[in-house]
């Protein structure tokens, strides 16, 4: 009787390692890409106040628009 215990916690543990595996890979993917996102944020947030302080958003719309542009290339990862 005890061996057939034995044998069903070991099943339950593998199953249990069977699911935690990729839900820790799943996870640290979530939290990467919300990591990677935040970086892109900041540096949009970053770049649109500097042109703020420069006096250039809000002067044209078509400087806008080449800021726009600007922000997207850069969280494209294209050069300038």
């Amino acid at each position: 009787m005890w061996q057939e215990d034995a044998l069903w916690q070991q099943d339950d543990a593998i199953h249990r390692m069977a699911t935690l595996i990729p839900l820790a890979v799943g996870v640290s993917a979530v939290l990467g890409t919300i990591f990677i996102h935040a970086l892109a944020l900041g540096a949009t947030v970053r770049f649109v106040r500097h042109q703020r302080g420069l006096g250039r958003a809000g002067a044209s719309f078509w400087i806008d628009v080449a800021i726009v542009s600007g922000v997207v290339m850069r969280a494209r990862g294209t050069p300038d």
